[in-house]
């Protein structure tokens, strides 16, 4: 009896762990959709860090939105960054524009993946407050 017990435990904690392996795994790969901001404010003309991390996209569009239309137009700040193939993160460097007013600006990352009806993309949004000088 105690042999059965134990052949079946055996037999079931791999089940279990893989179990969870295959949960949690995907769950961890999506939750870090985001992008991150340093500094999130300063005077005009300032330098802006932007990074992210998404483990399936192709490539990272990014913009400060200048005129908070909602969308990017020739001219507003930008770059496009692949991610690493390894863990997924990226990093950007904008700089605002010299003169622009005071206020609340949003920058943009646009990402683009393959599925299998072709190229989606997703986009996420961060804030940059333009100080006065």
């Amino acid at each position: 009896m105690k042999l059965n017990k134990l052949v079946l435990s055996r037999a079931i904690i791999p089940f279990i762990i893989a179990s969870l392996l295959l949960v949690l795994i995907p769950c961890q790969a999506f939750a870090d959709n985001e992008i991150t901001v340093y500094p999130d404010s300063g005077k005009a003309g300032s330098k802006i860090s932007i990074k992210g991390r998404d483990l399936f996209l192709k490539n990272v569009f990014v913009y400060f939105d200048t005129n908070n239309n909602g969308k990017f137009d020739d001219g507003e700040p930008a770059a496009e960054r692949e991610p690493s193939w390894v863990t997924g993160d990226w990093r950007a460097t904008l700089r605002t524009p010299r003169k622009i007013q005071p206020g609340v600006y949003t920058i943009y990352a646009e990402y683009s993946y393959a599925e299998d009806d072709g190229i989606a993309t997703e986009t996420y949004t961060t804030n940059f407050t333009v100080r006065k000088p």
